[in-house]
C-alpha cells in the first residue's frame, strides 16, 4: 500500500440535515424568536425526515384531491379540508401581495380572494378570526387539532373550499392544473411562504418537546420519533 500522507485531506464535514434526506432551504427564512440556535437546528432536522413522507418536493410538495382534501401543499402538506391551508394563503395576500401577484395572474388572485372571504366567515370557538398567530398553542389555526375548535359552519366552510379548487384548479381526474401548479409550487418555495410553513409546524415541534420532557427522553432520536408521532 501506498505511504500514508503526512498531511492527509480530511473528509469534508456534513450536516447532520444533509446525512438524512435533506437539505432543505432555509436561507432567508424567519424563524420564531423564541427558539435557541439549538432548537432551530433540531427543527430543521425534524422538517427534513417528516416532510420527506409528504412528497419529493420539500416545501412545495403539492397534492390534489385523492384524498378529499382539495389541495394540499407544503412540506407539512397544509390543505383546503382541513382549513390549514386557507391562513397561509390569508397571510400571504396581507403581507405577501408582491410574491403573489408574481406568481399568479390578477383572475387567480380575485378568485383565490373570493373563496377565502367565504372561508372566513368560520365561527372559531376559542380564537378570533383574525389572529393567525395566536399567542396559546392550543389556540393555533394552523395545527391539526384546528378542525375540532370549530363549528359545523366551518366545516361546510372547509368544503367550499374543496369545491372551489374543483371547479377552479383541479382536472376531471382531481390533479392540480399546470396553470395552477407553478405558481402554487413557486410560491411555496419562497422565504416568504417557507417561513408561513415553520410557523404553521411550530405548534406540532412545542407539543413533541413536550411529549419527550414527559417522558425524559435526552436523545435527539427521540425527539424526531415524537415530532413524527405528533405530526
Amino acid at each position: 500500500p501506498a505511504p500514508t500522507p503526512e498531511n492527509p485531506l480530511e473528509e469534508p464535514k456534513q450536516s447532520p440535515i444533509d446525512q438524512v434526506c435533506g437539505p432543505l432551504k432555509f436561507d432567508e427564512v424567519s424563524w420564531p424568536k423564541e427558539m435557541t440556535e439549538n432548537e432551530k437546528a433540531e427543527f430543521a432536522i425534524a422538517l427534513n425526515i417528516t416532510g420527506s413522507f409528504e412528497g419529493k418536493a420539500g416545501w412545495k410538495n403539492l397534492a390534489g384531491n385523492f384524498d378529499g382534501q382539495g389541495i394540499s401543499l407544503g412540506i407539512m402538506q397544509q390543505n383546503l379540508g382541513q382549513g390549514t391551508l386557507q391562513p397561509l394563503w390569508i397571510e400571504m395576500l396581507n403581507s405577501h401581495f408582491d410574491v403573489m401577484k408574481d406568481q399568479f395572474t390578477s383572475s387567480q388572485i380575485q378568485s383565490m380572494e373570493q373563496m377565502l372571504k367565504v372561508w372566513q366567515t368560520i365561527k372559531v370557538k376559542k380564537s378570533s378570526a383574525s389572529e393567525l398567530f395566536p399567542q396559546s398553542v392550543d389556540d393555533n389555526r394552523l395545527e391539526e387539532n384546528f378542525s375540532e375548535q370549530i363549528s359545523q359552519l366551518g366545516a361546510d366552510q372547509n368544503k367550499e373550499s374543496v369545491k372551489w379548487a374543483q371547479k377552479t384548479a383541479l382536472d376531471s381526474k382531481g390533479q392540480v392544473l399546470r396553470s395552477w401548479s407553478t405558481p402554487l409550487q413557486n410560491m411555496a418555495e419562497s422565504s416568504s411562504y417557507r417561513s408561513l410553513q415553520i410557523q404553521a409546524s411550530l405548534g406540532y415541534f412545542e407539543k413533541a418537546q413536550q411529549y419527550s420532557r414527559a417522558f425524559e427522553f435526552t436523545q435527539l432520536r427521540h425527539l424526531l420519533l415524537m415530532y413524527d408521532f405528533v405530526i
